[in-house]
């Protein structure tokens, strides 16, 4: 029976053996215990460092003026990037990676360069940015980065700035992967070190960042990097209490507290106090009564730390229940941080109110604030996990306490022991299965995490194609922009050159045509300036194709008598039509609207392309104008007795430098260009073009434009009249004109008119010859040699803004007028000059002369 007894006895402590085994196992998985070892360790570790950051700062970096080595040299500033950017000087970590980046340029080394360009970006981010800042621009710049040196740094970086995200998996996960890679490197040692920091700074678990802590220091005493004693001793002692590890927590407040008293520096003093007493207040643990008030006593010129000091003063009272002083510090706090805009909240405020509110009894207010705490899941949780555990050891040491004390109590339950065997093992059975269940979870999520890093790379990769596509279309855009520019360029300088030897051709032909000449010279002399003027019409073809090709032609909305515009120009046209025996007929409807708002520029040129392209291909009969009004539209008809077109040709007929076939150039000219524009013009109006014709026939274009009606008055010159020359006795003129052709003509021009004129060379003179005798009027050419005419003008309007100036100018585009006009010129002429243009300007301003000098008379 004995035997029986002592076998089931055995039986029974094998059965609490496994349990207790099991359960230490299911505990040590949810969480391991903190090895005091370890800590120990660190502790000692750190003791042992011979060098600080402040030794860094202030002495090794002025080292650098005396070391010869450039590669030392880059070294050295690539370690005070990293340990600046730990220690939150992002100011100091511009200057250094600008400093890198200087010396990493003069010895071409593009790994340095690389390395400066991430931390530069790390060093313009501002503590209250959020992580996406330079998060975005890092991943912006990993494509252009080509060596594995700066990628290692690239991820350092990156998981860095990601610190104040919640939980950063994905960067904590791509940190390990790159250490891996590195570890026993002897090219990397440096590196190793800085992502051993960064996934302690990162880590969310206490075992983790007491095993990354302690590989670190290892890591730091045997190459002598530097580390921030009070930093670590800092997040140690928050892990550790945030674990519930009591008595290793204390031993690193005692330590915080010590070091505080024998640092110097203000900051880093009140840095360290905050940290001991935050500790002690989490551990509800009393603190000395002389240690409180040497706390209390520390003072410094940082508003910052000193509100933060008087947080965690608040928050110590409050765990003592002493309302009064932690409403007093809590005050004090508040009031700092709600002046400060840029600075958020602390949530410590909220774990303040909540301690006062549970201590006031009024639990809703208490459980409500401690709902909102960012922190309180991941805390509840590592906080329940220790509480089970001590639970679990107290519960089997009074187990075994039990069994020790009561043998009598033992043999007792000896009797159910079969009972109690399967149901431990039914125990031991759901814990295994949970075990399985916990391992397949990890599985998984192991499994999502790796998944996640190939998505990032894939991205990464993809994003890095992206941004070298993008490039490449910038370059062809570019490149597009300044063929465009060489090309307006050229049309301008093209046009400037031709309009400036036509002024003197043209001009002389007008003047020529002023003379007592026989009919058959006359008739020579008309057909010299019809043929100047089309010469004119096809550079301002190519020119406005210019500005239609590159969208860069713009329309006016003026006030416009369509019919007296249709008038001039059949005016003008009718020359040509005698000349090839063609009849030119004009008809308009009686109920026309008198004036239409358009562009009388742009109406006049699509009217001219297609009257003159009727008769250029009408060899003999009529060509006949019709303009009208259909709903609310102005419509016009041309048609003409001409060759005709066949549908083919239709097609054709408005593509740039086509004509109806090869032989139409050979037989009648021309550029191919003036349908073209004409299409183009009037469908930028909104409105179109249509053709009917038939071959040897005739065809008829009819253009629609949608105007709309106006009450307003023309003032445009477009349709100048015949003007004899005025008679301006007494009026003096002065022409600015460095040009000795175009000096003759305009003095042969203004002759009739009797006026005094004056010649000046340049705007230098123009400027003297005002000196001698204030003109009437100014004619000023713009290209000029010393001083332009825009110079002269501005200098002109500075002293006398009442003479009235005229541009001559042969640049005639938009930009170029409005340019002149912003100058303070009152008009502008093109080249070449027309008389009728120049008589009717010296018309107005002599009449104007004589109105002023009337009224100074009369006062």
């Amino acid at each position: 029976m004995n035997q029986i007894h002592r076998c089931c006895r055995n039986s029974f402590f094998i059965i609490i053996f496994c349990l207790v085994a099991n359960l230490l196992t299911i505990t040590s998985v949810l969480a391991q215990d903190i090895v005091g070892e370890d800590v120990d360790e660190i502790i000692s570790l750190l003791n042992q460092q011979q060098y600080s950051t402040d030794y860094f700062q202030e002495k090794l970096l002025p080292r650098l003026a005396s070391i010869d080595n450039d590669n030392q040299k880059i070294n050295l500033l690539i370690q005070s990037c990293v340990y600046s950017m730990f220690a939150d000087q992002y100011s100091e970590v511009k200057i250094c990676s600008q400093r890198l980046s200087i010396l990493a340029e003069q010895i071409k080394n593009k790994s340095a360069k690389n390395i400066a360009a991430i931390y530069l970006i790390v060093g313009e981010v501002n503590l209250q940015d959020s992580s996406d800042v330079a998060h975005k621009k890092l991943s912006t710049l990993y494509p252009t980065l080509i060596s594995k040196h700066a990628k290692i740094h690239y991820d350092i970086a990156l998981a860095m700035t990601a610190i104040r995200e919640d939980f950063p998996i994905l960067e904590n996960q791509i940190l390990r992967n790159s250490l891996q890679k590195i570890i026993g490197q002897s090219n990397y040692s440096f590196e190793e070190f800085a992502m051993l920091w960064a996934l302690s700074a990162i880590s969310k678990d206490a075992n983790e960042y007491v095993n990354l802590t302690l590989r670190l220091l290892r890591s730091s005493n045997k190459h002598n990097y530097v580390i921030n004693k009070a930093s670590f001793l800092y997040n140690l002692q928050w892990h550790l209490t945030g674990v519930n590890e009591i008595i290793i927590a204390n031993r690193v407040a005692n330590e915080l507290l010590k070091l505080a008293k024998e640092e110097t520096d203000e900051s880093s003093k009140v840095l360290l106090l905050l940290a001991y007493l935050d500790n002690k207040a989490r551990l509800k643990e009393n603190v000395p009564t002389e240690t409180i008030s040497y706390i209390k006593s520390v003072t410094t010129d940082d508003e910052f730390w000193q509100a933060w000091l008087n947080t965690v003063l608040s928050f110590y009272y409050a765990t003592e229940q002493n309302e009064q002083m932690s409403r007093y510090y809590f005050d004090v706090a508040k009031h700092y941080f709600d002046a400060q805009p840029d600075l958020a909240t602390p949530d410590e405020f909220i774990e303040i109110e909540s301690i006062l509110a549970f201590n006031s009894k009024d639990y809703s207010k208490a459980k409500a604030l401690q709902d909102k705490f960012w922190w309180k899941k991941y805390l509840t949780i590592k906080t329940n996990q220790q509480n089970n555990i001590i639970d679990v050891r107290n519960t089997l040491k009074k187990v075994i306490d039990e069994e020790q004390k009561s043998r009598i109590v033992v043999e007792q339950l000896l009797l159910k022991s079969e009972q109690a065997s399967i149901t431990l093992a039914t125990v031991l059975f759901i814990i295994f299965i949970l075990v399985i269940f916990q391992y397949k979870m990890y599985l998984k999520l192991k499994h999502e995490v790796e998944t996640r890093v190939k998505a990032e790379v894939g991205l990464r990769e993809a994003k890095s194609l992206a941004i070298e596509a993008k490039i490449d279309a910038e370059k062809a855009t570019m490149k597009a922009e300044k063929a465009n520019q060489a090309k307006s360029e050229f049309l301008s300088n093209m046009s400037h050159e031709i309009r400036t030897p036509m002024n003197g051709v043209l001009g002389s032909l007008q003047v020529l045509k002023q003379e007592n000449l026989s009919d058959s010279s006359k008739e020579l002399v008309d057909i010299g300036i019809i043929s100047s003027k089309n010469l004119i019409t096809i550079i301002n073809d190519i020119l406005d194709l210019s500005k239609i090709q590159s969208n860069n032609i713009s329309l006016e909305s003026l006030p416009t008598n369509i019919g007296e515009l249709f008038k001039s120009i059949i005016l003008e046209l009718s020359f040509l039509a005698e000349q090839q025996g063609i009849t030119l007929i004009f008809t308009i409807e009686e109920d026309l609207c008198t004036y239409w708002l358009t562009d009388p520029i742009r109406l006049r040129q699509i009217i001219v392309n297609l009257i003159s392209n009727a008769l250029k291909f009408t060899p003999k009969g009529e060509v006949s104008i019709t303009l009208m009004e259909k709903d609310e539209k102005v419509v016009f008809e041309v048609k003409d007795t001409g060759i005709g077109l066949s549908p083919a040709q239709i097609k054709k007929l408005f593509i740039r430098y086509e004509q109806a076939d090869t032989s139409t150039t050979r037989n009648y000219g021309g550029t191919g260009l003036g349908l073209s524009i004409a299409k183009q013009l009037t469908n930028l109006m909104g409105g179109d073009i249509n053709v009917i014709s038939e071959e040897n026939v005739g065809s008829i274009f009819s253009v629609v434009l949608p105007l709309k009606k106006t009450t307003l008055k023309s003032h445009s010159k477009l349709a100048l009249k015949k003007t004899q020359a005025p008679q301006a006795q007494g009026f003096d003129i002065l022409l600015a004109e460095d040009n000795k052709i175009n000096q003759k003509v305009f003095n042969a021009v203004i002759r009739p008119t009797k006026a005094n004129i004056r010649i000046a060379n340049d705007g230098i003179e123009a400027i003297a010859e005002i000196g001698k005798l204030i003109p009437d009027l100014i004619f000023m050419d713009i290209q000029m040699p010393n001083m332009d005419g825009v110079e002269a003008c501005k200098a002109i309007k500075k002293s006398n803004p009442n003479i009235p100036i005229i541009a001559l100018t042969a640049n005639v585009m938009a930009h170029d007028i409005k340019k002149y006009r912003q100058a303070g010129f009152d008009d502008c002429l093109g080249k070449p000059i027309d008389v009728q243009e120049i008589y009717t300007l010296l018309q107005k301003f002599l009449t104007s002369a004589q109105t002023n000098k009337a009224s100074d008379i009369d006062n």
